[in-house]
């Protein structure tokens, strides 16, 4: 019983980082047409989420899998901006 309920606990806290966190940063950046984070930060959080998800998969834990594969897509679309968004 206490393993479901962290694991629902650790998915809930991860989906809300992710969706509250990045999704501010994206909306920030593409208000503000710049990015106001480094670009290595968004490739370090996305290897983040990459080796976490790919962990996730092995031992075959979607509590932390899908948050995770969110965070994947969030970090690419903050590498998008990042070029996007560059100074010529």
């Amino acid at each position: 019983m206490i393993k479901i309920i962290s694991g629902y606990a650790t998915m809930f806290f991860g989906i809300s980082m992710v969706l509250f966190g990045l999704t501010a940063q994206v909306i920030k950046n593409r208000k503000e047409k710049q990015c106001g984070n480094p670009l290595v930060l968004a490739l370090l959080a996305m290897m983040v989420y990459i080796s976490r998800a790919t962990r996730a998969i092995t031992i075959g834990d979607l509590f932390i899998l899908i948050p995770d594969v969110i965070g994947v897509i969030l970090s690419l679309v903050m590498i998008g901006q990042f070029i996007k968004y560059r100074k010529k």
